[in-house]
């Protein structure tokens, strides 16, 4: 829906019509909004008799929120990380509640199989900050072009042979940043269009390096 109008009369015809067939809907139907995410758990500690396959990873569980500022708090935190291990940003962002409300948006679209989401908004916005952070939470490595003058269709398609390996090669999550100052020439888009609606771009790579890359 994109007027608030009809999302209220939805939600409250939906509301009405459940409970006049499922009772138990109205006591369970939440009075607010809730948020789900999979990045409130910590990594488990380390014991005296390790196991070897036995991961250290925080365990990703998606779970209901506590609180918005249960959830601002592990950002914060994620933020802090995301300075310390990734070189050439400094990230500074004051989470209020809708800045969270997207980064978790956001985090849930990256975290399923070749999601994507058209992000609408001001320059300065926060659009690419809340990404990488995404990105990071995730455990995805994230790549973006760098545009030159002489930026073409064949710098492009080295950088996505860079991604392709990085992703189906070496196994590596990754986030495309990819925005609209970064269209330089019209033919751009037919790549963005085939890596989202097949995610295969047709004879990116020559037959030698199919080779190369099988063996």
């Amino acid at each position: 829906f994109t007027a608030e109008k009809d999302k209220t009369w939805f939600l409250a015809k939906m509301k009405s019509d459940a409970g006049a067939t499922i009772k138990e809907f109205i006591e369970q139907y939440p009075e607010e909004p809730t948020y789900w995410v999979d990045f409130l758990r910590d990594a488990p500690e380390g014991q005296e008799e390790e196991d070897e396959e036995m991961s250290f990873e925080p365990p990703k569980i998606y779970e209901e929120i506590p609180s918005f500022d249960f959830v601002r708090a592990k950002v914060l935190v994620f933020m802090s990380q995301f300075n310390e291990y990734i070189r050439g940003y400094n990230m500074d962002m004051v989470f209020f509640t809708d800045a969270l409300k997207h980064l978790m948006i956001v985090s849930r679209i990256i975290s399923n199989p070749r999601g994507n989401a058209l992000l609408v908004g001001v320059g300065g916005s926060g659009k690419q900050s809340l990404t990488r952070l995404a990105s990071f939470i995730a455990g995805y490595k994230f790549f973006q072009i760098t545009l030159t003058r002489s930026y073409n269709t064949g710098n492009l398609t080295e950088d996505l042979k860079f991604l392709y390996r990085a992703a189906g090669l070496d196994g590596d999550g990754m986030t495309f940043i990819f925005t609209d100052n970064e269209i330089k020439e019209e033919s751009f888009l037919e790549f963005i269009n085939n890596i989202l609606s097949s995610g295969e771009i047709a004879n990116l790579f020559a037959k030698d390096e199919l080779d190369e890359m099988y063996k």
